[in-house]
């Protein structure tokens, strides 16, 4: 059995860790911190809260429970550990206060699509299950050391079933007795995205949307912060469990029937006869429609203004795996192969059709080859000085898998003066081989016959990947900021930075090169082989079935990060508000590779993850620059240095 994975984030600190047999805590990540699970119970088995440590000798405690069960009533668990206090190495302490009025924030059941095929049990399947229920555990205040956080919510919610807004945060002062004296307060103003659209189910289809905060104390009220959001072209199609999704889960604008994804692969079945599965399932492919809902812009109470710019994630998908493919997509492709001879006497070749796709079984009806020959004159009448009475058999003539198109065939098409004869034959082709093929032209005929053109028309198969020609990055899930810039009350720019975001990889000699997209952290998989058993005629038998889902078998984020594309350089430059050119910039490069395939022999359990790269996102090299595009001066450079001491495999 494989461990539960945690989850933890607090503080500037985020990562996974596994609780091993003997009860220790194996953190995924590079982090200097300790945690240590309390356990409770007779039997030790259950965990009462953490606690952890970090570098600088602070500790925290994670003791509130969140609880969470399946909309049957079964199935009760704690699902997360609050953080409840933190004593500082400077002997404070922070104090973390909920309130809890038994009542279960309710959420969809999510949907559950899959295709079989090749076995008993085919076709297209779907079911949604219960969904859950999560205890309504709400923050009420934070105690400090002189002071008290209060957090005010309703449960006036439309986009959710019984659960909780912020709507106000407010701070006091606490004296020496005990005694709250109300300072200011921060107060949050929400609607929701999609609450234009009529006739929609409101659970389904609103978010909330947080507008505007205000900060006031007594009667002094400041002008609001605001936000303003992207949108669509089209958003009717983005509820909550639309099937228009990318593969990372980001709005695509496009309508699709299902999740299942379109799939062309390749599948053995269980006689060992390779099967091509041209599955057209849904458009999972990312567009700009996942911009939707992203923030575009702050306005202070200032009267300035913050705006982001924002472009798609993208990668190269031919150099971006580390490890197999298990199920490689591909295509099929009319493609055409030509032979031309115009030398007099005997003209021998072959032609390459090992990659033709489908082959037609020996004994089975059909073809899958067609030649088209055409014997070509200089003239509209030389053609005729060759045939029919004025031609000899066996002069001219063209040979392939033993059928032999003499050009006084009477299946010609030598149509009205025309200066070709042509005919068209099909051909089956069993075995992905290379065929020999033999042209003829006597030495006898004159220069009014020109030559013997052939055209092979048939299909092949091949990676889609490698079919990227010319074009080495494709777009992934998610945005990358382009731009940040920085208005006044009158709109000029203030302050204005552009982000450039790429990959160093090395060339045919060895030579880096930087590429202007990322890397995949771990590619989609929806496809797995599963092993049925049926009992036809009260005798068990055995069927290698090929299945679809409708979410990926593989996680399609860094297993130690979290993050779906990665980038070894982002360029940070500063630019000049007076004139648009560039003041400075700042190079950061990070550990970034991808995660480590598994490979399960087609057989792939849903969920289970790849090995990914404990050092990846951490920084390793800063260098300032100073100046302008013509000249950069090197202000300022800092490394950074890792080690990995924990790599035991625990499980």
């Amino acid at each position: 059995l494989e461990p539960d994975i945690y989850s933890f984030n607090f503080l500037g600190h985020s990562g996974k860790f596994i609780i091993t047999k003997d009860k220790k805590v194996a953190i995924q990540n590079q982090e200097n911190i300790r945690i240590e699970p309390i356990f409770t119970g007779t039997d030790q088995a259950t965990i009462d809260m953490f606690k952890i440590t970090d570098d600088q000798g602070n500790q925290f405690f994670f003791k509130d429970k969140e609880s969470t069960e399946s909309n049957t009533g079964t199935n009760l668990a704690i699902s997360s550990w609050c953080i409840s206090k933190i004593y500082t190495q400077l002997g404070d302490s922070i104090q973390y206060n909920y309130a809890n009025d038994q009542t279960w924030q309710v959420t969809l059941g999510d949907i559950h699509q899959q295709f079989n095929a090749y076995c008993t049990n085919s076709g297209f399947f779907s079911t949604t299950d219960a969904g859950n229920s999560y205890m309504n555990q709400t923050l009420q205040s934070i105690d400090f050391t002189g002071g008290q956080l209060q957090f005010s919510f309703d449960n006036l919610r439309d986009d959710l079933q019984t659960s909780r807004k912020l709507n106000a945060i407010k701070i006091y002062k606490k004296l020496p007795d005990g005694t709250l004296v109300y300072l200011k307060e921060s107060d949050l103003y929400y609607s929701y995205f999609n609450s234009q659209l009529v006739g929609v189910d409101k659970l389904q289809y609103e978010r909330l949307r947080l507008d505007s905060v205000r900060d006031l104390s007594g009667s002094v009220i400041l002008p609001p912060y605001k936000f303003t959001y992207n949108s669509a072209p089209d958003n009717s199609n983005s509820g909550k469990r639309s099937f228009s999704a990318d593969h990372w889960g980001y709005y695509n604008g496009v309508y699709n029937p299902s999740f299942l994804p379109s799939e062309q692969l390749i599948f053995t079945a269980t006689n060992g006869r390779e099967n091509y599965l041209n599955y057209e399932g849904a458009d999972r492919y990312p567009s700009g429609s996942c911009i939707i809902f992203s923030l575009q812009s702050i306005t202070y109470p200032t009267g300035g203004s913050t705006e982001l710019t924002y472009e798609q994630n993208d990668y190269d998908p031919d150099n971006d795996y580390k490890g197999p493919t298990e199920w490689v997509q591909q295509e099929t492709v009319t493609t055409t192969s030509s032979i031309h001879v115009n030398a007099r006497g005997t003209t021998n070749g072959s032609l390459d059709l090992s990659n033709i796709y489908p082959i037609i079984p020996q004994g089975i009806q059909g073809q899958n080859l067609t030649a088209s020959i055409g014997f070509r004159s200089s003239n509209n009448d030389g053609n005729v000085n060759h045939r029919g009475a004025n031609g000899t058999l066996g002069k001219i003539y063209f040979t392939f898998l033993g059928n032999t198109i003499d050009i006084m065939s009477s299946s010609l098409d030598c149509g009205v003066n025309s200066p070709v004869c042509s005919m068209s034959s099909d051909y089956s082709i069993s075995q992905q081989t290379s065929y020999p093929w033999t042209a003829y032209i006597d030495p006898s005929v004159g220069t009014d016959f020109q030559d013997i053109n052939v055209t092979f028309t048939y299909q092949v198969r091949r990676n889609v990947q490698n079919a990227q020609q010319n074009n080495h990055s494709l777009l992934a899930g998610g945005l990358r900021i382009t731009a940040i810039t920085d208005y006044g009350i009158d709109h000029s720019v203030i302050k204005k930075r552009k982000f450039e975001y790429g990959v160093s990889r090395p060339d045919d000699n060895g030579v880096p090169q930087y590429y202007t997209w990322g890397r995949l952290m771990s590619p989609p998989n929806y496809v797995r082989a599963v092993g049925v058993t049926y009992t036809p005629f009260l005798t068990v038998q055995w069927c290698r079935q090929l299945s679809i889902f409708g979410s990926s078998n593989t996680f399609l984020t860094s297993a130690s990060q979290g993050n779906c594309i990665g980038y070894d350089t982002v360029m940070e430059y500063t630019i000049d508000p007076q004139n648009g050119g560039l003041d400075g910039k700042t190079r950061y490069v990070f550990h970034n590779l991808p995660d480590t395939i598994l490979t399960y022999n087609q057989m792939r359990f849903p969920g289970l993850p790849n090995i990914g790269d404990n050092l990846n996102g951490s920084l390793i090299n800063k260098t300032i620059y100073a100046g302008n595009a013509s000249r950069f001066n090197k202000v300022r450079e800092d490394f950074n240095y890792y080690s990995l001491k924990n790599r035991k495999i625990y499980f």
